[in-house]
Formats: structure tokens, sequence, C-alpha cells
């Protein structure tokens, strides 16, 4: 992970946040969001929508939604 942008650069790379809800992979409750960065600098994410965050069925509680995007902005676009 790069320790500037928070960024995921190769598989295996130590994990800094280990327990942030949106990115940590230590947070058995957290979202495990990955985000990766290309050569041009474009940065996408993804995750598994567990069935625990919905609002209704088969809809993500917009909660989740806005912390995976606040996440991004916030602490994946800095660098």
């Amino acid at each position: 992970m790069d320790e500037k942008s928070g960024l995921q650069k190769k598989k295996g790379e130590t994990d800094l946040h280990k327990n942030c809800f949106a990115c940590g992979s230590n947070n058995g409750m957290g979202l495990r969001l990955k985000f990766f960065k290309n050569e041009d600098g474009v940065i996408s994410g993804s995750f598994f929508a567990d069935p625990r965050y919905e609002s209704y069925k088969g809809i993500i509680h917009g909660g989740i939604i806005s912390s995976g995007v606040l996440q991004a902005i916030l602490g994946h676009f800095n660098g």
C-alpha cells in the first residue's frame, strides 16, 4: 500500500489501515473496500455487497454507499 495515498499497489502489501470501517482488512463488520490506481492516474474500487448492508431486500443502504464514496474521495484521492 502506498503510504501517502493509501492505495493498494500490489497484492500482499501491508495494510496500513487495518481497522478502518471502509477499507480495513481487520474489521469484521467493515466494507473492506479495495482501491487501485492505474498508470493514467484513474482510481477505481470494488467491494462485495454483503446482505447485512441491505436497507431493503437486494438494495444496499445509502449510508453504506456514502461511506464508500467518501472513503474514496477523502482517503484515496489525496496523493
